[in-house]
């Protein structure tokens, strides 16, 4: 049956169900003020429901029950942001912040005027959630998505929409006006529900939720959206992005935005303020840090935004994080507790590392049982001992650091650690380099170190291998089924079904998940070769630069210094990671199981006026070195971080420093910036 089918009567009595249960909802959740009882709202709740599932026709996106949740989905679609979501730089203390203000007022105006000139800031205390984005499309709600790694998130409407605090729509003036509206926000889950949900799953047997971030996290990524509208998450907004530009000419500022977004029903956090610069911050971040034991969500800081739109257009973004915003964050939170004992890991590189077994305390709210070591001078210079009363600080880390020991609660039953002489999964004799703190099994067949490589090789940030954890990669390792991380791609189905807990369909899962990631492309790839010091920037800054794992794997030192980014020791280590035999034999063998190692070059590095050509970039010049690297590489230019035999211009400005010698030295051109623009010109015409 089609809505045009239904009565009048029956649509006005869903449009004024609809209507009243959004109101009442709003007033619950976002003013505090409920207009009806429980009862009520439940009776009225259920009178929806009824009517829809008689007539199903009248069922909208924006309709309340869509908060109910849907049935389980197989998995998160991936979705990519229109416009970047950002991470943002951090500071400690005072001092930093005055050197990010000092940044921002010499990125606006000359350096004698800076000094004078004093910034408007919105200031937002930073939430302990998960960052989304909710897309509107004509005033409805339609795709919703985690931030993931900021390019590109997973879609999680069908689990947002359960959350009472987002709207559904937005007003008809906005929606008519602006078709398409993003708003971003934090997803969080309130300390008193925290609590009463982990009683509850405490008494039904379940795994209680570490703090409530986790909380919030695993609620949003249930498969199953009925599971997350169970679960007491919350909403608040911080800010809003449109295609049209008419959007960001009515609201200039940031805290505009945030009166429109309450203006339309969003959450805005209550504290959210403006400051007119440095004193009025600090007045603000002091008061918030006393102020965060009694709110009823967790905050780790202050995020400090520049209020004008038009300053940070100017001021700009710089790799991952824009110039205009910080987040100040608070002092890591402390305790004390015991030390049981010290066990010592073997990671992927076969570094040993010591690891503090402790007492169980609460820390920055998670219960905190290990913290990190280090390494031999740090357990020599804390004279820490079995037993030992300590002080560990948590900052944001997985595992937390022991800052100190606590002398005056010895008693003498305390026992010293003792540093292994030998491999504690292997049982090979640990070395230590002339110069380095770390202690090393050098045994490349280690188990332990098997387990590590084999685990990152098929990790998220790796070959992205769904449903591979570290306990398959320890089965897989112990059971002698793989002597290689490459020996994953070799698996088959008999083999798999050896595995504890694994059924048929989960085996049949796992190979298909490890088919697929033969398609991996070749920055992950690298990465996941686990080759010391190379990250996931690193590795896409190498792709870029060669196009193909043989052209990396070929490049010697002078080669990939010139790369932004790749100092003396990293090349060093890709030239001998490349030079041993036993990775060549992996890699071999890799190439063996059909990967190819795809990669897609970015636009325009093949035939724009400073094609093949390669700079340094060096000296003040009359803007940020930012842009200028951004022209040269729009132009198919490349930009390196530092002068070799291979680079053909160097551009300076003033205060150019020792890399003018190094470029006469190397016989390097050295030109300017109208110069720069000649050759572009030039070799346009």
């Amino acid at each position: 049956m089609s809505s045009s089918t239904i009565s009048k009567k029956i649509q006005t009595q869903h449009a004024e169900l609809k209507r009243d249960l959004e109101r009442y909802s709003r007033a619950y959740y976002l003013d505090d003020k409920p207009l009806v009882s429980d009862a009520e709202f439940d009776r009225l709740f259920d009178s929806l429901l009824e009517l829809e599932k008689k007539y199903p026709a009248l069922v909208t996106a924006d309709s309340p029950s869509q908060r109910i949740g849907a049935p389980p989905s197989s998995k998160f679609a991936k979705i990519k942001h229109r416009e970047r979501m950002l991470s943002l730089q951090k500071v400690n203390t005072a001092e930093d912040f005055e050197e990010f203000d000092r940044r921002v007022r010499e990125g606006l105006y000359d350096k004698e005027e800076a000094q004078s000139k004093t910034i408007e800031y919105v200031i937002e205390p930073k939430l302990d959630g998960l960052a989304v984005e909710l897309v509107y499309e004509n005033g409805v709600l339609s795709v919703g998505s985690t931030r993931g790694d900021g390019v590109t998130g997973e879609e999680i409407t069908a689990n947002l929409k359960t959350i009472q605090s987002i709207p559904l729509r937005l007003s008809e003036p906005t929606s008519k006006r602006w078709p398409m509206i993003e708003v971003r926000g934090e997803v969080y889950m309130p300390l008193a529900q925290f609590k009463v949900m982990n009683a509850k799953l405490q008494e039904s047997g379940a795994s209680v939720m570490a703090n409530p971030r986790n909380g919030a996290a695993g609620s949003l990524r249930q498969l199953d959206s009925r599971i997350t509208a169970s679960r007491p998450l919350r909403f608040f907004a911080y800010s809003a992005h449109c295609p049209d530009v008419s959007f960001s000419e009515e609201f200039k500022t940031q805290f505009h935005t945030l009166e429109f977004l309450r203006k339309e029903a969003f959450p805005i956090n209550p504290l959210s303020t403006v400051c007119v610069g440095v004193n009025s911050v600090a007045k603000e971040f002091e008061a918030l840090t006393k102020k965060r034991t009694s709110l009823d969500y967790e905050i780790d800081g202050l995020v400090i935004k520049v209020n004008q739109f038009s300053e940070q257009i100017k001021l700009g973004v710089i790799a991952r994080a824009p110039r205009w915003a910080v987040a100040w964050k608070f002092a890591a939170e402390e305790a004390e507790t015991v030390v049981e004992d010290v066990i010592f890991s073997v990671g992927r590189t076969g570094v040993i590392t010591p690891v503090a077994s402790l007492k169980p305390v609460r820390v920055s709210g998670v219960i905190v049982s290990n913290a990190s070591l280090h390494n031999e001078d740090e357990i020599k210079g804390l004279d820490l001992r079995i037993g030992d009363h300590v002080i560990i600080r948590r900052a944001g880390d997985v595992i937390p650091d022991v800052r100190e020991v606590v002398f005056d609660k010895r008693d003498g039953s305390e026992k010293k650690v003792t540093f292994p002489k030998k491999c504690p999964s292997c049982g090979e004799k640990l070395l230590r380099a002339e110069g380095e703190a770390a202690y090393k099994c050098s045994n490349s067949l280690c188990p332990a170190q098997l387990v590590a490589r084999v685990y990152h090789f098929g990790s998220k940030s790796g070959f992205d291998i769904d449903g591979f954890g570290e306990k398959l990669a320890r089965q897989l390792v112990e059971r002698e089924l793989i002597r290689t991380p490459a020996d994953l791609f070799f698996l088959d189905k008999e083999t798999v079904l050896e595995l504890d807990l694994m059924a048929d369909k989960r085996a049949t899962n796992l190979l298909s998940a490890i088919e697929k990631a033969k398609a991996t492309p070749l920055p992950q790839a690298l990465y996941a070769l686990g080759i010391p010091g190379i990250g996931e920037t690193s590795a896409v800054a190498l792709a870029d630069s060669f196009g193909s794992l043989d052209g990396i794997s070929a490049a010697d030192v002078e080669e990939l210094v010139a790369i932004d980014g790749i100092g003396p020791l990293l090349a060093q280590s890709l030239v001998e990671f490349f030079a041993d035999e036993k990775n060549l034999a992996m890699i071999a063998r890799l190439k063996e199981a059909g990967l190819k190692f795809p990669h897609v070059q970015n636009p325009g590095t093949s035939d724009g006026a400073l094609s093949g050509l390669t700079f340094v970039i060096t000296g003040t010049l009359t803007k940020p070195r930012g842009e200028f690297k951004k022209l040269i590489e729009q132009n198919s230019g490349k930009v390196a971080s530092a002068l070799s035999s291979k680079t053909d211009y160097l551009l300076a400005g003033e205060k150019a420093g020792s890399k003018l010698k190094k470029a006469e030295k190397l016989s390097v051109a050295v030109i300017d910036e109208d110069e720069l623009n000649s050759l572009i010109q030039g070799a346009a015409k």
